[in-house]
């Protein structure tokens, strides 16, 4: 979170959160931004203010999973939003769109909804245009109602891997020479939309992701375009019917996160 001067012009950032969430789960996945903070000089620390942080890091959602030891039986502690990271990916425990609170109505059988967001924030200290931005999954929009199989982590990982990929086509538009503040957000608006067919296009094509083999092509863009092959997260060999005609290699059982990214 950034702290502004009264008076002084604020940008508001670009990103979409569920209304009403608690301010916990709203801020506790957000996205360093190092460049911003060595732009601005910060007020000296009162020691409250030093402990707080400590315990707000000791207690990061983005750097460990501090809330799993609690026996709780709800999951307000649990992250409801993730950044994208070459090393980490994701699980059916990231999806909450099927909580009461946050849906107006219990899912279809066998729904599937996979939502992305471009997070954008902007700066113009000093009268240059700084922006921070990153792929989000929304776990909070999406669901997966349909029933578990082996390769459902490969599907929600593809999935994700394209919100990157468009992040990254965004950020290209982005850095460049005399971007402003209008024209990044026209520029965000167009991808966000182009995000939101990519990912319904995408479902729909594989079929809810029940479809292995038509994973395959939108791994192969995934594959070639960020050199990570989600196909390693098959749990264990599928049956022979999911897979003809595919090639024997799709029957890799699942692999250690480190084995996920392809050499360059």
């Amino acid at each position: 979170m950034h702290a502004y001067d009264r008076g002084k012009p604020f940008i508001p950032t670009l990103f979409e959160a569920i209304p009403g969430m608690e301010e916990y789960r709203m801020i506790s996945w957000l996205p360093r931004d190092p460049v911003f903070e060595e732009r601005l000089v910060a007020p000296v620390p009162t020691e409250r203010q030093l402990r707080d942080k400590a315990f707000i890091e000791t207690h990061d959602l983005g750097s460990n999973s501090w809330y799993g030891a609690l026996a709780y039986q709800y999951d307000l502690l649990e992250p409801t939003y993730a950044v994208w990271s070459r090393s980490a990916r994701i699980g059916l425990e990231h999806l909450h769109g099927t909580i009461p609170q946050y849906s107006s109505r219990p899912p279809e059988p066998n729904r599937v909804e996979l939502r992305a967001q471009l997070y954008l924030a902007m700066d113009t200290t000093g009268g240059t245009f700084h922006c921070n931005s990153a792929a989000v999954f929304d776990g909070m929009r999406s669901l997966h109602a349909a029933g578990p199989r082996p390769w459902t982590r490969a599907f929600l990982n593809i999935g994700f891997d394209l919100a990157e990929m468009d992040h990254r086509r965004m950020k290209e538009r982005l850095d460049v020479p005399g971007m402003t503040v209008d024209k990044a957000r026209r520029i965000h608006a167009e991808h966000e939309a182009r995000l939101r067919d990519t990912l319904d296009t995408y479902v729909r094509h594989t079929r809810r992701g029940e479809s292995m083999a038509l994973l395959y092509q939108w791994n192969s863009q995934v594959k070639d375009s960020l050199g990570i092959n989600n196909m390693r997260l098959v749990e264990h060999p599928p049956l022979v019917h999911d897979l003809l005609p595919l090639p024997t290699c799709a029957t890799h059982p699942h692999l250690g996160l480190c084995d996920i990214v392809e050499p360059h």
